[in-house]
């Protein structure tokens, strides 16, 4: 958002929504994701940390994270007969609005 981030090093004004949304989900998966080859993955309480102390130094953008935040898209997903790979266990704790938009300013 600072007109420092790899490979274009494009400001906020220079990036659409959708992109921005993208950058939101794209840390998220990061963090969280099973199958990351150089370090374990993070619970939901390190990532939501990691990605506020981003949001705070503008690397994301500080609106369309606290709508991440509140939105559900945090919430657990159930495992289904579809995605049997998939597992609440890292993502069981709550995590509310209030304490969210706190760690925001």
């Amino acid at each position: 958002m600072d007109g420092t981030g790899y490979p274009r090093g494009l400001k906020r004004d220079q990036m659409s929504i959708p992109a921005r949304i993208m950058m939101i989900a794209d840390i998220f998966e990061a963090l969280t994701a099973r199958d990351r080859p150089y370090k374990a993955r993070k619970n939901l309480s390190e990532c939501i940390d990691i990605m506020a102390h981003m949001s705070r130094e503008h690397h994301i953008d500080p609106d369309l994270f606290e709508l991440f935040l509140t939105s559900g898209c945090t919430a657990p997903m159930p495992t289904s007969s579809c995605c049997p790979s998939r597992s609440t266990k890292s993502t069981s704790a709550a995590i509310s609005p209030a304490c969210t938009r706190r760690k925001l300013r």
